[in-house]
C-alpha cells in the first residue's frame, strides 16, 4: 500500500490555512464582542443589587436571579444568563449591576465572567485554531523542504549522461 505524500501534503497546507482564517474571523468576532461590551459599559448606570435567588438547570449549574431598583424607581428582576457550578453567589448577596436606562431589563452583574465570557471563549478557541493552523503549516514546510533535500540528493548520486 502506497501512500501519495504529496496529497497528503497539500491537504495538511489546504487544513492550515482553513484553520488560520478560522482563528482570524473568530479573533474579529470576539474583538466586536468587546467593543461592544466596551460600549454598554461606557453607558451603563451602575447601581447594587441583590441576589434573590438562584435557578439551577439540570447539569446543576446554577444562574444567579438578581433584583435591582432602577433610577427612576421601577423594580426590576433578572435571571442571568452566565451561571457556574458550584454557584458563584448566595441568596442575599449584594452585587454590582450595570444596565442600561433605556433596556434595564438587559441588565447584568457587573463581574469579568458575566461581561467577558462569551469573548473569552471565543478568543481561546481563535488561538487554538490558530495554533493548530500554525503547525499544520510548519509541518507542511518541513516536509516540504524534507522532500526538495531528498530530490537534490537523488540529482546528485545519479551518474552523468553521457552522449
Amino acid at each position: 500500500m502506497q501512500i501519495n505524500t504529496t496529497a497528503s501534503i497539500r491537504g495538511s497546507r489546504k487544513m492550515g490555512w482553513i484553520l488560520i482564517i478560522v482563528a482570524i474571523a473568530l479573533s474579529y468576532f470576539a474583538f466586536t464582542c468587546w467593543q461592544g461590551t466596551q460600549a454598554f459599559i461606557a453607558k451603563a448606570i451602575e447601581t447594587r443589587g441583590v441576589v434573590v435567588d438562584l435557578q439551577t438547570d439540570r447539569e446543576g449549574v446554577a444562574f444567579p436571579v438578581f433584583q435591582f431598583t432602577t433610577q427612576v424607581g421601577h423594580t426590576i428582576t433578572i435571571v442571568s444568563n452566565t451561571g457556574t457550578k458550584p454557584p458563584s453567589y448566595h441568596r442575599g448577596e449584594s452585587v454590582s449591576i450595570l444596565y442600561l436606562a433605556e433596556h434595564p431589563k438587559d441588565a447584568t452583574i457587573n463581574s469579568f465572567f458575566s461581561l467577558y465570557l462569551f469573548e473569552l471563549i471565543l478568543s481561546i478557541f481563535a488561538v487554538v485554531f490558530g495554533l493548530f493552523g500554525a503547525g499544520l503549516l510548519h509541518l507542511h514546510s518541513r516536509r516540504n523542504q524534507k522532500a526538495k533535500d531528498n530530490l537534490d540528493n537523488t540529482a546528485q548520486n545519479q551518474p552523468p549522461l553521457v552522449d
